[in-house]
């Protein structure tokens, strides 16, 4: 499971092909299971550009917000030309284990706000 991109609100250095994709191949990974965008916003965003292009995903994972903005819509384009699965989730999303490690959702839904608190839940 790969957790966003990083990136830069500029285009003048891509996250995904100088740091993430070079440091996955050098490890032998050349698939990834879930790619997760937690936000779009670009220091998230941008590096999973490149990473979607290059590597097999398996499914993708975001919060269900959506933007208009070249990067994001590059990232959608390359999914959806891939054929992969995409959810959108958010804190009504039940928690999974994949590979058992229990995974939890505390993205809000939109027009809901963060607790101010988050609770670890105890997965079986």
């Amino acid at each position: 499971m790969l957790i966003d991109g990083g990136g830069l609100h500029e285009d003048r250095f891509d996250t995904g092909k100088s740091v993430i994709a070079p440091y996955l191949w050098k490890k032998k990974i050349r698939k990834i299971d879930t790619l997760v965008l937690t936000h779009p916003d670009p220091d998230h965003l941008k590096g999973l550009r490149f990473v979607a292009s290059q590597f097999s995903i398996g499914r993708f994972w975001d919060n269900g917000f959506q933007t208009g903005s070249e990067p994001y819509l590059e990232l959608k384009k390359t999914l959806l030309e891939k054929g992969i699965e995409w959810q959108s989730c958010n804190e009504t999303t039940p928690p999974r284990t994949i590979g058992g490690v229990g995974v939890l959702s505390s993205i809000p839904r939109r027009g809901s706000f963060l607790p101010e608190t988050l609770r670890t839940l105890p997965f079986s």
